[in-house]
C-alpha cells in the first residue's frame, strides 16, 4: 500500500493568514480606541478633583492635622492624571519607545512606592525593606510616576504571596549603564507556568503541590503593565529567581547619561 500525501492548498493558507492579520490589526485598533476614549473621559474629572483638593489645601489653617492627608490625596490625584495621560499617549503612538524624558531620582520613586504599599502590607504584618547603595545609583530617564507604578505592581504581587509576619526586600543594584530594582518575597515560588509568561495579561499557573500559603496562580494585568512601561523606556523586567523560599522579580531601566556639567 502506498502512502498518499494530502496536498496543501497554499492559496487558502495565505488567505487565512492574511485574514488573521487583518482581524488582529482591527482588534488592536479597537482596543487602542477604547483606551483613548476612556482616558479622555477620565482626564477632565481628575483635573477637577485635583483643583478641588488644591482649594481645600489652601483653605486649611497652618498646623491643621489634616494637611498631610490632603497633601497625599493631591499627590495621588496627580499620579492618576499622569497615568491617564500616559495611557492616552500610548494609545496614540502605539506604545513606541520614549527617549525624551526628564531625569529623575530612582530611589525617591522607589521609596514612594514602598510607602504606598506599606499601608497594605501592615495588615499582614509584613515589613518592606530597602537595600540601596550609598550614594544612590544616580538619575534615570524614566518618569518618577512610572517607576513608582512599576514598583507598586511588583510589591503588590509580593504582598499577595508573602506569608504573614515576614519581610519583602527591595534591592537596588547599579551597573555602568543600568539600574535594577529587585523585589524579593518569601512566597511559595512560581509553579506550573513558564516564568516569562507571568508578564502576559491575565496569566494563570497551576497551583503548587504543597499546602501552605496562597497558590501563586493568577497574575492579573499588573505585571504586564510593568513590562509595557519598562520596554517603553528602554528597560526590561524578568524573574530573577523563584524557589520554594521565595521569588525575586527584577526591573531594569537605563541610567541617564551624565552631562559634562554633572561630571
Amino acid at each position: 500500500m502506498t502512502s498518499r500525501k494530502i496536498p496543501v492548498i497554499d492559496s487558502d493558507t495565505r488567505a487565512i493568514r492574511r485574514a488573521s492579520r487583518i482581524v488582529g490589526t482591527r482588534i488592536a485598533i479597537a482596543c487602542a480606541g477604547v483606551v483613548a476614549d476612556a482616558s479622555h473621559e477620565l482626564r477632565t474629572p481628575l483635573a477637577v478633583l485635583d483643583a478641588r483638593l488644591q482649594i481645600l489645601q489652601r483653605a486649611l489653617p497652618t498646623g491643621d492635622p489634616s494637611s498631610s492627608v490632603v497633601a497625599d490625596l493631591r499627590s495621588d490625584a496627580k499620579d492618576l492624571i499622569h497615568i491617564v495621560n500616559e495611557l492616552l499617549e500610548s494609545a496614540e503612538i502605539g506604545g513606541a519607545a520614549v527617549h525624551d524624558t526628564a531625569v529623575v531620582d530612582l530611589v525617591a520613586a522607589v521609596d514612594a512606592a514602598m510607602q504606598s504599599m506599606a499601608l497594605i502590607a501592615i495588615d499582614k504584618h509584613i515589613t518592606i525593606e530597602l537595600d540601596a547603595p550609598q550614594p544612590g545609583p544616580g538619575p534615570v530617564r524614566v518618569p518618577a510616576s512610572s517607576i513608582t507604578r512599576c514598583v507598586v505592581a511588583l510589591l503588590d504581587n509580593a504582598v499577595r504571596f508573602t506569608p504573614r509576619d515576614s519581610a519583602i526586600t527591595v534591592g537596588v543594584a547599579v551597573t555602568k549603564k543600568t539600574v535594577a530594582v529587585t523585589v524579593r518575597d518569601r512566597g511559595p515560588g512560581i509553579h506550573g507556568i513558564d516564568h516569562a509568561r507571568i508578564f502576559d495579561r491575565f496569566a494563570h499557573s497551576a497551583p503548587p503541590d504543597a499546602d501552605g500559603d496562597e497558590a501563586r496562580t493568577g497574575f492579573g494585568i499588573g505585571l504586564s503593565l510593568v513590562r509595557e512601561i519598562a520596554v517603553r523606556y528602554g528597560g526590561s523586567v524578568h524573574v530573577f529567581t523563584s524557589t520554594a523560599a521565595g521569588t525575586a522579580l527584577s526591573l531594569t531601566v537605563p541610567r541617564a547619561k551624565q552631562t559634562r556639567s554633572a561630571l
